[in-house]
Order: structure tokens, then sequence, then C-alpha cells
């Protein structure tokens, strides 16, 4: 999120708050997995990495499903 906040500065001049992209991206007609997603990461609340490996037994979730296919590699997930 901070690089799309980047990204609209260096446009604009102007940096966005969270309250503001939140509402913005209700504009955009976004299917509604998508808008869930974009919503937690606004809130901070994107169940990735870090979170998976606090709960016993679902520690393999930490793990980026996309590089494992892709790279073979075991790389946490992040935002």
């Amino acid at each position: 999120m901070d690089e799309a906040k980047n990204k609209i500065e260096a446009v604009t001049g102007l940096r966005p708050t969270n309250e503001k992209l939140l509402k913005g991206y209700r504009t955009l007609k976004t299917p509604p997995t998508i808008e869930y997603h974009m919503r937690g990461m606004l809130a901070g609340k994107i169940k990735c990495g870090s979170y998976w490996h606090k709960i016993s037994g679902l520690e393999e979730r930490a793990i980026c499903s996309s590089c494992k296919k892709k790279d073979n590699a075991e790389v946490t997930e992040s935002e």
C-alpha cells in the first residue's frame, strides 16, 4: 500500500490516507473478492506470513504458494 501511496503522491503531490483509499476503491466496481482483499490490506488485517506462524498446525500457510510453485522456494508470504 505504501508503494501505491508513493506513486499517487509522485503524480498528484498529495499523499492519500487509508480512509481516502477505502472510499476510492469502492467506486471502481471491483469483484467482491478483490474488495475484501483491498479492505484487509488498508486495515492491516491480511492473514499471511507471521499470522500463520503463530497457529499450531497451520504454519505451512505462512509460505507463499506462488513462490513455492514457481521457484520451488519456501518464502514467507507478505502483503
